[in-house]
């Protein structure tokens, strides 16, 4: 063994490496590539589940919009016919009162 404690053999290695503008792979660099292996498609998953929740959402809400203002419309078409009804009836009271 060197003085340094490496064999020859790994100082040669390390020697080619450097030389080919590459640093030698340490554990935590492996791990970190490992990592990152099937990202795009985790990525990809997760925005679709986003964008799904998102557009069930804004159909809903359209969905329950929609129902309200179909309540809403009846409701005032209620009103406006009571109304009516009720200036009917006030117009032939006022008619038969001068009638007398």
């Amino acid at each position: 063994m060197n003085g340094g404690g490496r064999r020859r053999g790994d100082a040669r290695q390390l020697t080619a490496l450097v030389g080919a503008g590459t640093t030698p792979a340490r554990p935590v660099e492996e791990a970190r590539v490992q990592v990152r292996r099937g990202f795009a498609l985790e990525a990809t998953l997760l925005l679709l589940v986003m964008f799904s929740i998102i557009i069930l959402a804004g159909l809903s809400a359209v969905s329950t919009m929609a129902k309200t203002s179909s309540a809403d419309y009846r409701s005032s078409r209620a009103s406006y016919a009571a109304e009516g009804g009720a200036d009917d009836v006030m117009s032939q009271l006022d008619a038969a009162m001068q009638d007398g």
